[in-house]
């Protein structure tokens, strides 16, 4: 059996995307804000968490992202793989983060229940799996 290990989801309101031109396309790069709550073990009070996550769309992708027209506290779900960037500081060590590449993100609508709108590319899924239909949104299990 043969599946992807390196596959993340996530869901939660963006702030303002960013979006730089390349030779090959535009490279979109949005940061999706997860917030969470939950009640502490030692005070027994409810602690209130907020989380960034970046995410970017390349090439034709983030073409396909710009035209979505996402705004500043949009909901998203976005599902796509892990990727870590590195690069040298100015002092010549060795920095990094961890950053999401897209393979699909989709703008839910607040107002309808269960709106969905615009997506990038569903992906074909890998020869000799169970699947021969490639996923999309509403056959996904959450």
């Amino acid at each position: 059996m043969s599946f992807k290990t390196n596959q993340v989801a996530q869901s939660g309101n963006i702030a303002a995307p960013k979006y730089i031109p390349t030779r090959t396309g535009v490279i979109a790069e949005i940061n999706v804000c997860i917030n969470d709550k939950y009640l502490s073990k030692t005070t027994g009070q409810e602690v209130a968490t907020i989380d960034w996550f970046t995410w970017k769309a390349i090439g034709k992708y983030g073409e396909i992202v710009r035209d979505m027209d996402l705004q500043k506290g949009d909901a998203v779900v976005c599902f796509g793989r892990a990727s870590q960037e590195k690069w040298q500081g100015k002092e010549g060590q060795t920095l990094s983060r961890i950053v999401f590449v897209a393979s699909s993100i989709m703008k839910v609508d607040r107002k309808k229940k269960d709106s969905v709108q615009g997506s990038l590319p569903v992906q074909e899924p890998v020869q000799g799996s169970p699947s021969a239909e490639p996923q999309v949104a509403e056959d996904m299990p959450f």
